[in-house]
């Protein structure tokens, strides 16, 4: 209940008329003046609009008579809310001075005002004021209405009734909106929770509210929220590990429950940090761990106070509700930071990608690149109906970009379509879209992605001028041209093998390469074909191979290997008749003796260079005896095959080792 109207208004000291003033419509000396005030109607009522939501909690009922004197007479006080104020059995003079002492002075005021609006306007009073007794901070919602007496005073009548529950949640959800509009926001995470621990500080006076979060680590406990606080209490807790006895919030976090310390001096888990509390004075301290939705702990909540203090009911309440608060605000601040980050990513692997992400609503057309730009050479955002992509495809593509997008729409499969756009640059340029319909939504959605092509296209158009350019030295080339596959198979021939072999290059298509390779050169082929393709060098070797007719030839031939159109490893060989080349060589074991003479006569040519170098003091000197009676025999040798049988080369050395000291 209530205290009489003159124990609600706040009075000057030792001036009991300031009550008897705004209740009767009048000011009090030395304040503003106002117009006098018209007496309301007998009709005028308390509103009672929600009385039902008001029964059953403590009320008080008062009746008060103020005369235009300045004077007035508290009349009645009755109800069950007295005891609660600690104004049951009182003396009704008494009232205001207790009521006085109960209420903040900007609380009397503006309940002071109240008053007097009402008694302006001849209207009821509804009023909520919050008052402090021995039961704590309680709130009180004041309803009255005021009618003339017939001897020119106003009888006010109304009643005062505890809405400390009501108001507590009210206060609480518009705390709770304000925290949740932040986080719809997207305020940084420590904005938030500045803001909620500033809601629990206005619910709760004379609670100190601080937030600390988990590190990464799991282990230490980072400042989030505290403005209240001391910054070098801040500062010294800042990155404490959790423990069992690492205080309230390190202990709450460590152990994932509620932990109460009534008195810190005391209390045993504040042994490591209660110098550290004492300097700032704080005595208690309450903290419930922050869980996420999963139940891991992401932080602590924490409540202190100047004095020792164990929670009652309603703390209890007002822990349990911030806490979960604190939980809602900080998973969906992370939720949305790594959200934002993934996108960020994405946005550079789309725009480094050349990439953009787009969908299509048929039913609304509207058409928008969600993500990136980049497949479009720069081009601005694009966002509207489908004719505002389509405006930007080049004339000739443009039917075909409607009609694939809304086969796109119709079927089921993911589709590709290849199309010019006009860049910014007034260049053309071409994008590669792919997307499917996606119908498990309320709206049929098609989506996908476009990629700038303009790269590929050119090297697919350098690749085939580069092939036309091949196709035609190799097709008039007197040479044989062939490309092999990496397993061995004949993919191309030049025409003019039909010329060189007797088979038109149709018929050699899809045979093996080995195929027309003499059994007795096929084993030195492969060699070449494994060096090539391991070492990426050209190697030449000559072998025979079979023509049409039957007979050999015989072919020098250079191979290669390379990479084709579609990055898969191939050769390619040139192969050259030289079957009149070798008719010169000498037959049999002639040969095979000249061929020993050069390569001997190398031998030498290299020992040789070897000691001009060591004696021109670039490399090392290896002493030794020469035979040079060998040397001129070997050097006579190799000068007869070069001058020839029309001359006649003579030379006298004596037999036997001529060695040289």
């Amino acid at each position: 209940c209530s205290p009489s109207p003159e124990g609600i208004v706040r009075h000057r000291p030792h001036d009991a008329s300031v009550a008897t003033d705004a209740l009767a419509g009048e000011e009090a000396p030395g304040q503003d003046t106002e117009p006098r005030m018209s007496p309301l109607p007998p009709s005028a009522a308390p509103d009672n609009a929600d009385a039902g939501a008001l029964d059953g909690l403590p009320s008080a009922q008062f009746r008060y008579r103020a005369r235009r004197d300045g004077t007035g007479t508290l009349e009645e006080l009755r109800g069950g809310l007295l005891h609660e104020l600690g104004l049951e059995g009182r003396a009704l003079g008494d009232v205001p001075r207790l009521a006085d002492a109960m209420m903040a002075p900007r609380d009397a005021a503006a309940l002071r005002s109240a008053f007097r609006r009402a008694a302006r306007t001849h209207s009821p009073l509804r009023h909520d004021t919050p008052v402090r007794s021995g039961a704590g901070l309680r709130w009180l919602r004041v309803e009255a209405a005021a009618r003339p007496d017939g001897e020119g005073a106003l009888l006010w009548s109304g009643v005062a009734v505890d809405v400390t529950e009501l108001k507590e949640a009210e206060l609480f959800l518009a705390g709770q909106e304000r925290v949740l509009s932040r986080v719809v926001a997207g305020d940084p995470l420590p904005q938030v929770l500045e803001v909620l621990v500033r809601v629990v500080e206005e619910l709760a006076p004379e609670v100190i509210a601080s937030v600390l979060l988990l590190d990464e680590d799991g282990v230490h406990l980072r400042h989030a929220a505290a403005p209240s606080l001391p910054r070098v209490y801040l500062d010294a807790i800042d990155g404490s590990p959790i423990g069992p006895r690492a205080g309230s919030c390190g202990t709450a976090a460590y152990c994932n429950e509620v932990v109460i310390a009534a008195d810190i001096e005391e209390d045993e888990r504040w042994a490591p940090y209660r110098h550290l509390a004492r300097p700032h004075g704080l005595r208690a301290c309450w903290s419930s761990p922050i869980r996420s939705t999963a139940g891991r702990v992401l932080g602590t909540f924490a409540m202190y106070y100047r004095e020792p203090r164990r929670p009652g009911p309603d703390d209890e309440k007002l822990i349990q509700l911030s806490t979960h608060l604190a939980s809602v605000a900080v998973e969906h601040c992370r939720t949305a930071d790594a959200l934002a980050a993934n996108e960020a990513r994405l946005r550079v692997a789309l725009e480094a990608a050349h990439m953009a992400v787009w969908e299509w609503a048929p039913s609304t057309d509207r058409f928008a690149l969600t993500q990136g730009e980049g497949a479009l050479g720069g081009q601005a955002r694009v966002e509207g109906p489908l004719e505002a992509m389509a405006s930007l495809v080049y004339d000739a593509d443009r039917r075909r970009f409607r009609e694939e997008m809304r086969a796109m729409a119709e079927g089921n499969a993911t589709t590709s379509l290849e199309f010019r756009v006009a860049r910014p640059s007034g260049t053309l340029g071409w994008v590669l879209c792919r997307g499917r319909a996606e119908r498990a939504v309320d709206v049929p959605l098609v989506r996908g992605v476009m990629l700038d092509i303009t790269e590929r296209k050119a090297a697919e158009e350098a690749v085939r001028e580069s092939e036309a350019r091949y196709r035609l030295l190799a097709d008039h080339s007197t040479d044989v041209v062939a490309r092999f596959s990496a397993a061995g198979t004949i993919v191309y021939m030049s025409p003019v093998c039909e010329a060189v072999l007797g088979y038109r290059a149709e018929e050699l298509l899809g045979n093996a390469a080995m195929a027309h390779v003499h059994p007795l050169d096929k084993e030195r082929l492969r060699e070449s074909l494994a060096r090539t393709m391991s070492r990426r060098e050209v190697v030449t070797v000559t072998h025979r191979l079979r023509k049409k007719d039957g007979s050999y030839l015989w072919a020098e031939t250079g191979v290669r290997a390379v990479t084709g159109e579609r990055g898969e490893l191939e050769v390619i060989a040139v192969t050259r008749d030289v079957t009149a080349r070798r008719e010169h060589l000498p037959e049999g074991g002639e040969a095979e003796r000249v061929l020993a003479d050069l390569l001997e006569a190398g031998q030498r040519g290299a020992a040789l260079t070897r000691r001009l170098l060591a004696f021109g003091g670039r490399g090392a000197t290896h002493l030794g005896r020469a035979d040079l009676g060998e040397v001129l025999r070997g050097m006579h040798r190799i000068l007869a095959r070069l001058i020839g049988e029309s001359v006649e080369l003579s030379l006298e050395v004596p037999a036997g080792p001529l060695l040289v000291p």
